[in-house]
């Protein structure tokens, strides 16, 4: 490579470069560097592109890669132009010969002859003088050719040549050598030798053989330089495996293989080698460069050795990489031995498919009969990747392995047994770093006696319910000592309320989490109220969307106000879960600033309790909402139309100190009223229109759109959407579509179940936004995708149908949209349990829409694309698959649709 060419590739985009060897070739020297580079993104490489090997001249190598650099150029220099044949050109001679290798080159060109000068006349007795006669003195000496000794050193038979002539000033030679700071034993064995050695370099680096070493020509250039100071025996392995594995022929990996004998040291290497030979020869590339890649070099090959063998012969093509990563990432890191095996060994024998992550978490305690335990402790409804889950939570929880081989499994039945261990994987995910903190482990590790008992004593249809609680209330408890605190109550309430009259798929967890979150001086009034108090939440958490808004709501108050939680889940359960709703609704922000603000009325005094009757009225008479409590003879009385007798005013005063927790609450509703009145600018709404506003607080990216036709609408302007510069762009861009038809749909009658059903396309806005409320799903009030409802509203091109009975109850509902290329996009029909008539009935209706626009339907394999016209955000369910649920039962197919809607 040219000194050019050099700096081009100094400029390119290389991760690290190491130098192998310095080789001398041809009269010249040259510096065989390893390099890794890295591929641009735009322009993607093999990874055997990755790793390369380059000679470059020594001039232009960096000197941090060859720190002999200045010492081994000043004498190949010095070697050009050599007059003296003395100790000094000795010393240089041995410099590059000690310093480099021969380039695997044959030895052509001529044979150097270095001939000794003639000697000088001697003085002898006939010739005192030292010549003949006395006229004429003897010619002069001639002086002797300067010779370029540089060439002959890229010969071996001329280096022997050179080194012969040169051997009798060795003394002098090695003295130089010394001061150089070259090895004192490498220097001492040369010393040894009256004879000029086979092969200087492996005598002073190895102590080698005396006799010349039959070593592959690459094997020298490449992996001799970085063995410096090896013993000969370990040489000669690495020459061995060099020939075994066949490096000469397979340059690709010859290339990975002499890197990592540079960065490691040589037996650690050389381990790596034999190694190499456990995995099949189309995956050993990719098998070093991981070794590379993840640091596995640093360690012993053979404290994982049968895993490699599991991995080169059972991991898949498309997981092997993934594998390899896993298990090499976590033998750099010390991770237990026996723990990485048996996850591949898992792997390959159960689990093909599994993706194995990042390994960043070790278990220690994982033994040689772990395996056997998770084997048995398995569930026999559980699959391969169940398996895993089990061997990666002994990694993520610690203590699991001992707990998994110290408990007999056998006492618990199936269902107990799996939702058991069900809670103890799920432990991976209670935080945002991958492994549990140890300091929660050692909390929780106390009650596992009472968490076995929770799933051995609650009835059967109740476990999974119970042991999922179990899970999401640890979840919440931030700090160990909130678990010491909460975990006993939690346990004692989840046994309450986890069996008959409560349902078994319900969704009040999370209440319950910030129920326990009550300081523990209020605490008392919540875990001693009766049973209505947990079944009317129970009921209010029946769907999830209303129980994330219950969840929302009731972080607030507790957080605000967890004396009035505590007083009211006792007294008045109804209206504080209603509360807890209608706050729920609210983001972060404003149900805190409007707590602050409702904190502040007189109502929340706490010195009401002990104000004089009339007092008490004047404050609850603020409250718009509140008056209706007061009762009507107390109204009367204060009127002039009744007389009460002191005592009757003393019992009414009474029952109001009791109803002031309600009398808050409702305080707290009418704040939350007035603000979503103020939301759009309205003094006074309706009901129905209050439900749409709440949908606005959710709205998210399609807020603004939203809130602008709410004020539009509810000011008296029905046709705004219709009117808006978006709508008629859209409709001049589809002038196929009859905009008349698509907006009036189709009425279909039918009859099931006895009673009269119809369905059409929902013209009223304000009940288009409830199509995810009706029935329960992602796109409802309280749901994660209920942007997407107002998107419905917004867009001209998507409608909702709704199947509603003769007393006007919505008994399921379906999404369609026209897309970019006007065909009928029909989606799933929700909710899941809707019945196979009435999924037949919407077909129906599909089918006799795309005929009346005279478009046609998208079927389920085929593409399409939903432009969003007014509205930001719109989530796509996907279309509504083909005609399968018209024969079946229809809930599968529901089941998964609601699954993808609400993540």
């Amino acid at each position: 490579m040219s000194d050019s060419q050099m700096r081009r590739a100094s400029n390119s985009n290389v991760e690290s470069t190491l130098l192998l060897g310095v080789v001398r070739s041809e009269g010249r020297l040259l510096a065989v560097v390893s390099q890794r580079r890295v591929a641009a993104a735009a322009a993607p490489r093999p990874a055997t592109a990755e790793y390369a090997v380059l000679s470059v001249p020594v001039g232009g190598a960096d000197q941090r890669l060859l720190a002999e650099k200045a010492r081994l150029c000043a004498a190949w220099e010095r070697l050009c132009d050599v007059a003296v044949l003395d100790g000094s050109a000795l010393a240089d001679v041995l410099t590059v010969l000690l310093s480099t290798v021969p380039a695997a080159l044959p030895d052509t060109g001529r044979v150097l002859r270095l001939t000794a000068p003639p000697p000088l006349p001697r003085r002898t007795a006939a010739h005192p003088r030292a010549f003949k006669g006395t006229k004429y003195t003897p010619p002069k000496r001639p002086r002797p050719a300067v010779l370029d000794l540089r060439s002959a050193l890229c010969s071996n038979r001329n280096t022997h040549a050179v080194l012969e002539r040169l051997w009798p000033w060795r003394a002098e030679a090695l003295d130089q050598l010394a001061r150089l700071r070259f090895d004192q034993a490498g220097v001492a064995r040369l010393a040894q030798y009256a004879t000029p050695p086979p092969d200087p370099y492996l005598l002073f680096h190895h102590g080698g053989s005396p006799t010349p070493a039959k070593l592959a020509p690459l094997f020298v250039e490449w992996m001799l330089p970085a063995l410096a100071g090896a013993s000969w025996a370990i040489v000669r392995r690495a020459a061995s495996l060099f020939e075994r594995l066949r490096l000469a022929d397979e340059r690709h990996l010859a290339v990975l293989a002499a890197r990592l004998v540079r960065v490691a040291s040589a037996e650690r290497a050389l381990d790596w080698w034999e190694a190499l030979g456990s995995q099949p020869e189309g995956r050993r590339f990719d098998f070093l460069a991981l070794v590379l890649d993840t640091g596995a070099w640093t360690e012993d090959p053979a404290r994982v050795s049968e895993a490699l063998v599991d991995l080169g012969h059972g991991a898949g093509p498309e997981r092997y990489e993934r594998w390899a990563r896993a298990l090499l990432a976590g033998l750099a890191r010390k991770l237990n031995p026996t723990y990485l095996a048996a996850g591949i060994r898992f792997a390959v024998a159960y689990a093909p498919t599994w993706g194995f992550g990042e390994l960043a978490d070790d278990a220690p305690d994982f033994g040689p009969s772990t395996p056997a335990a998770l084997l048995a402790a398995l569930p026999t409804e559980w699959n391969g990747d169940w398996l895993m889950s089990l061997w990666d939570t002994c990694g993520v929880v610690p203590g699991f392995a001992n707990l998994i081989e110290q408990a007999d499994w056998r006492e618990l039945s199936p269902p107990q047994r799996m939702y058991l261990l069900r809670f103890f994987t799920d432990l991976r995910w209670h935080q945002d770093r991958h492994a549990l903190d140890p300091r929660r482990w050692r909390a929780i590790e106390p009650f596992l006696p009472r968490i076995e008992g929770l799933a051995r004593t609650v009835p059967t249809p109740y476990t999974d319910q119970a042991m999922n609680d179990l899970g999401e209330l640890v979840a919440q408890m931030a700090t160990p000592k909130q678990i010491v605190d909460c975990l006993p109550l939690a346990l004692d309430l989840l046994v309450r309320v986890n069996q008959p009259p409560f349902s078994d798929d319900g969704n009040m967890v999370t209440a319950l989490s910030n129920l326990l979150k009550i300081p523990e001086r209020e605490r008392g009034g919540v875990l001693g109220a009766p049973e209505s108090s947990f079944r009317r939440l129970d009921k209010a958490c029946l769907r999830r969307n209303a129980a994330s808004l219950v969840a929302w709501g009731m972080s607030t108050l507790v957080e605000h106000a967890p004396a009035l939680v505590a007083g009211a889940f006792a007294s008045a359960p109804g209206s504080l879960f209603r509360t807890a709703k209608d706050l729920g609704v609210l983001s972060w922000e404003a149900r805190r600033e409007l707590m602050r603000r409702c904190l502040a009325l007189g109502v929340f005094e706490c010195r009401l309790e002990r104000c004089r009757l009339e007092k008490m009225l004047q404050i609850i008479d603020t409250v718009d909402a509140a008056r209706s409590m007061v009762p009507r003879a107390l109204r009367d009385h204060r009127a002039g139309r009744r007389v009460l007798s002191n005592a009757q005013l003393a019992r009414h005063q009474a029952k109001l100190r009791q109803r002031l927790p309600e009398i808050r609450l409702a305080a707290i509703r009418s704040a939350v009223v007035a603000y979503l009145e103020r939301s759009i600018g309205l003094q006074r709404t309706t009901r129905e229109a209050l439900e749409a506003l709440e949908l606005l607080q959710q709205a998210e990216g399609n807020r603004r759109g939203l809130r602008r036709f709410l004020r539009a609408h509810l000011a008296g302007d029905p046709d705004y959407l219709l009117r808006h510069p978006a709508t008629v762009a859209w409709a001049r861009r589809h002038p196929g579509i009859d905009l008349a038809v698509w907006t009036r749909g189709i009425d279909h009658q039918l009859t099931t179940g006895g009673r009269a059903v119809s369905i059409r396309v929902e013209r009223d806005p304000l009940e288009v936004l409830k199509l995810g409320t009706y029935v329960g799903s992602c796109l409802g009030l309280g749901g994660s995708f209920a942007s997407s409802a107002a998107a419905v509203v917004l867009d001209i091109n998507k409608q909702v149908l709704y199947a509603r009975d003769d007393r006007n109850a919505v008994l399921a509902r379906q999404l369609v949209a026209i897309s970019d290329d006007d065909r009928l996009v029909p989606f799933s029909v929700y909710p899941s349990s809707t019945p196979p008539g009435l999924l037949r009935a919407f077909r129906e209706v599909d089918r006799r829409l795309a005929a009346a626009l005279a478009i046609e339907q998208v079927s389920a394999d085929q593409r399409y694309r939903i432009e969003n016209v007014l509205s930001r955000d719109w989530w796509d369910d996907g279309v509504w698959p083909d005609d399968r649920d018209a024969t079946d039962d229809g809930s599968a197919l529901s089941r998964r649709s609601c699954s993808a809607g609400t993540r």
